[in-house]
């Protein structure tokens, strides 16, 4: 964490995928609990860059679903797989996940 000439304050962080994040806050107390909501976020495997929403659709769920599968039933898992299979996919599949807006999804 450090000072800007402005006297706000910017964390810097390695995300998960090698690149790096900074933040910038008002005070160092913000900055501060913005770090470690992010770095907890990062350890606990719960990390989600929504800047770079550069990949399909469909490779997003996958990464998803392997994700929650310790969470998951298996029932749970083989339903939600073949909802994905028979509506996301064929909807959204094709889809950078950055383009996907709320009025596609409402129909």
């Amino acid at each position: 964490m450090r000072q800007l000439d402005s006297g706000n304050r910017q964390y810097r962080l390695v995300l998960p995928d090698k690149s790096r994040e900074s933040r910038t806050f008002k005070t160092k107390r913000e900055a501060s609990n913005a770090y470690w909501q992010r770095k907890a976020e990062i350890d606990s495997g719960h990390y989600f860059d929504d800047r770079k929403g550069n990949m399909p659709f469909r490779d997003f769920l996958e990464l998803y679903m392997d994700h929650r599968s310790n969470d998951w039933s298996a029932g749970t898992m083989r339903n939600n797989r073949s909802y994905a299979k028979k509506h996301l996919i064929p909807k959204f599949g094709h889809y950078m996940v950055k383009d996907i807006r709320v009025d596609m999804v409402d129909h």
